[in-house]
């Protein structure tokens, strides 16, 4: 999973994981990374 902050000009790279493993991520993952980058990336 890939994150584009304009601003910045920085694409990073947030999460991998095999998708024979999981189809996506838990809504908890997804509440844990939405918190981190809206705490680094404003």
């Amino acid at each position: 999973m890939y994150f584009w902050h304009p601003k910045s000009q920085r694409v990073l790279m947030l999460f991998a994981y095999s998708k024979n493993e999981r189809s996506d991520l838990t809504p908890a993952q997804r509440r844990a990374l939405r918190k981190v980058l809206e705490t680094e990336y404003p």
